[in-house]
């Protein structure tokens, strides 16, 4: 029973996480300019200034980086299923 109610708070924990990230990825893809108004709590932007990455060349690596994220998570999200479906 402990075993299970630890498993199910994991995948929330795991699901919690992958929506965070979705959400810090699509914001940086869509508007840089937008991700760095999200909340610290929120971003992870690490040591990113956004006086630092205003225009539009500035923003490329903040925009490719939000697509290296999504592909990932996608990656893993394909690799989970695929496992999941074997058992």
């Amino acid at each position: 029973m402990l075993l299970q109610m630890i498993h199910i708070l994991v995948w929330i924990g795991a699901g919690l996480f992958a929506t965070m990230l979705l959400v810090n990825a699509s914001c940086m893809i869509l508007s840089p300019g937008l991700w760095f108004a999200l909340p610290k709590w929120l971003a992870s932007r690490g040591a990113l200034k956004k006086e630092d990455h205003i225009g539009f060349m500035r923003e490329l690596p903040i925009r490719f980086l939000g697509a290296i994220v999504i592909m990932t998570m996608g990656w893993i999200a394909v690799h989970l299923l695929a496992s999941a479906g074997g058992r």
